[in-house]
């Protein structure tokens, strides 16, 4: 019994959360020289994540299909917007080749 209810904690930390950024959008930005402008309106986050800027406990977030709405942020939401916007960033242009078509 006490090996499942460690299994289904640990899924529940490993779940994804759908969290609200535009509460602390401004806050996230400042701190990490960000363009809010181009910051995500939400993401999908870790349970454990969620629980923290949300202010509401795991158990309930792993059940919550709507997600939640940040009122706060934390370190690990820093890296994971930075993270985000990293992969968003368009790829450099290439090089002009100087070759003009035939």
């Amino acid at each position: 019994m006490a090996a499942c209810l460690a299994t289904s904690a640990a899924q529940s930390q490993q779940a994804l959360v759908s969290v609200d950024l535009s509460d602390v959008s401004g806050q996230l930005a400042e701190r990490n020289s960000l363009d809010e402008s181009l910051m995500p309106l939400s993401m999908l986050v870790p349970a454990d994540v969620a629980s923290r800027v949300c202010g509401m406990p795991v158990g309930t977030l792993a059940l919550t299909a709507a997600g939640c709405r940040a009122s706060s942020s934390s370190v690990e939401l820093d890296e994971l917007v930075k993270e985000r916007m990293k992969a968003d960033e368009p790829p450099p242009a290439l090089p002009a080749s100087g070759l003009r078509p035939d």
